[in-house]
């Protein structure tokens, strides 16, 4: 039996202005009130029970138990939230997590002295013994480990500017009038400042007239070029040439093998795409995929053969001598 009253949390004042933050909120906003008291004993017997039947009479029971503690707890740290009632919505979202999470079997603990050293028994070994963690103590630990996040947050650097104000002041909405003034006919918001970034159908002509010109109606470089520029994985030119993706579709005996195994699948695919003898000069098989439903199986593949790297180099050596000599850059 013991009554139930948080301590202020020290180690969450970061500064001296916080800290007296802290007090004066204390002091001044918390009323003078009779906690009732808590059976603790009772109260991890509850949590167990509710586990185990999620009764909600037990939960609501449990709740008007720890209602005192949540509110103090809301209270004595809104200065660290928005408001009071946002802070006390989370708080009970802890709470309600620790209730369902709360391990009421006793674990193997290594016994400590009250310093912190490690006891030994007979012998030589650390002696263990069985505890239960209280209840109180989880959800007291997981309250003080989101309050300690909050405030390390709004002290971070990467989420205050130069002048130590939060980031989110100088945001702005998509709809924020750009340099304008009452008298303007014509209001320009943040929104038309801004270039998509999605590619049209000018910029998509462009790029199939720039492949054109540098392929020069080889059907082998315009692929590399457009595998290049399509596939945002793919971040060198020799890539494009010599990885492959493919697709085979699989009869039903040889999609039971690839239900079975990966090993046994990979060999299989090797043997498939050694007899279509695609690739005369050697591969090696990067990764696959098999789907169960279409029986499809999609592979990449690195081709040993390096002549269409070496047509593609040279065409795109031809094309920058051609630009080069064109405008006057040496």
């Amino acid at each position: 039996m013991a009554y139930n009253s948080p301590v202020v949390l020290n180690e969450l004042v970061l500064d001296n202005e916080t800290e007296n933050k802290a007090k004066e909120k204390i002091n001044t906003n918390l009323p003078q009130t009779t906690f009732k008291m808590i059976d603790r004993d009772k109260e991890d017997g509850m949590v167990n029970k509710y586990q185990k039947t999620k009764n909600t009479d037990i939960l609501k029971g449990l709740y008007e138990t720890r209602k005192q503690t949540l509110k103090v707890w809301a209270k004595r740290y809104s200065y660290l939230s928005m408001s009071e009632e946002d802070l006390l919505s989370d708080v009970t979202m802890i709470w309600q997590k620790c209730v369902n999470q709360y391990e009421y079997k006793p674990k193997k603990r290594v016994v400590r002295t009250k310093k912190g050293n490690f006891v030994f028994g007979r012998n030589g070994k650390k002696k263990i013994i069985f505890k239960r963690t209280p209840f109180n103590t989880f959800l007291y630990s997981s309250l003080r480990n989101y309050m300690s996040n909050i405030s390390k947050r709004q002290h971070s650097k990467k989420r205050v500017d130069s002048e130590g104000r939060p980031q989110e002041l100088r945001l702005m909405s998509l709809d924020y009038e750009y340099n304008t003034s009452k008298s303007d006919s014509k209001k320009v918001c943040l929104k038309d400042m801004l270039a998509s970034q999605e590619p049209g159908t000018e910029s998509k002509y462009s790029t199939d007239t720039l492949i054109e010109d540098i392929s020069k109606g080889d059907d082998e470089i315009a692929g590399v070029l457009r595998r290049f520029v399509s596939d945002g994985h793919i971040k060198k030119i020799s890539n494009a040439c010599q990885n492959i993706v493919e697709q085979v579709k699989l009869c039903r005996k040889d999609a039971k093998v690839f239900g079975r195994h990966k090993g046994t699948a990979r060999k299989e695919l090797k043997k498939i795409i050694s007899e279509s003898n695609k690739y005369p000069r050697g591969y090696k098989l990067l990764n696959f995929r098999f789907d169960d439903k279409s029986r499809i199986v999609t592979f990449e593949v690195k081709r040993k053969d390096t002549r269409i790297l070496r047509k593609t180099v040279r065409a795109l050596e031809k094309y920058k001598k051609k630009i080069t000599s064109g405008s006057g850059v040496c």
